[in-house]
């Protein structure tokens, strides 16, 4: 297995890179100049915190990879995506079926469902507004991306449309 190191040392290169920042504006000045000098820092300061801590996050996702398709007799769980629909009874299906978002050379399976509004409105509030975007605009808040599974993505529609006959 192919160990990857570059996030980790790009986080400690950017720490050590702002340490010697701090280091070069306060040394050497009297201690009000040193707390003014400290307060412009503040902006770089928080920006890498923030670089830093999405770093490690991207990170550990990569390492607990957690993303799910799993399909039962009852149901299927997606867990593929920010915006996933996670458990879908297979009689609330309505249909499944194949699009491609030309924007982004994407091949998607489009899942229809019955009840959307309720579906959405059972989501945290900063889901619903993005799944409400989703529906207006394609008909639909819910896909499964080629790019998020392992699987070709035509015998996936053909499993899964097997199931909701």
């Amino acid at each position: 297995m192919q160990k990857k190191y570059a996030s980790r040392f790009s986080v400690f290169n950017i720490i050590e890179s702002f340490l010697s920042l701090y280091t070069l504006f306060v040394v050497d000045f009297s201690e009000r100049e040193s707390v003014l000098n400290l307060i412009s820092l503040l902006p770089i300061l928080i920006l890498a915190f923030a670089v830093t801590t999405y770093m490690l996050i991207s990170y550990v996702r990569r390492l607990v990879n957690k993303s799910l398709l799993v399909l039962t007799e009852n149901y299927f769980f997606d867990n593929l995506s920010l915006t996933s629909c996670g458990k879908i009874k297979w009689e609330d299906i309505v249909s499944i079926t194949p699009y491609s978002l030309k924007k982004y050379k994407i091949n998607v399976l489009q899942i229809r469902i019955k009840n959307v509004k309720e579906k959405i409105s059972s989501e945290p509030k900063w889901k619903q507004v993005i799944l409400s975007r989703l529906e207006k605009k394609y008909g639909t808040p819910y896909f499964i991306s080629e790019k998020h599974i392992d699987y070709d993505i035509t015998e996936l529609k053909e499993i899964l449309t097997n199931r909701i006959k």
